[in-house]
């Protein structure tokens, strides 16, 4: 648990992982009402690479990126669909 009682990334995927997602959309719909929320599923990089290589794609550029929190390591990807 970080200060204030927020739970870590850790700890956020842990309970992810044990709590049913009928419980899970429960939580959101109390909290949130209606509003619509997207949910985030990581994946290494190698297999991101292994993907795109798969699909005729090149990896123009790689930058980190911060957006998804402080809790993930993420990148953003420039990517070209070669012919």
């Amino acid at each position: 648990m970080r200060e204030g009682g927020q739970p870590t990334g850790l700890v956020r995927r842990l309970m992810r992982c044990l709590v049913p997602q009928g419980i899970v959309d429960l939580y959101h719909m109390v909290r949130w009402g209606n509003l619509p929320y997207m949910e985030i599923h990581g994946m290494r990089r190698e297999s991101l690479v292994e993907f795109l290589d798969a699909h005729g794609a090149r990896i123009l550029d790689v930058a980190e990126d911060h957006s998804s929190g402080e809790d993930w390591v993420s990148f953003r990807y420039c990517v070209k669909k070669e012919p």
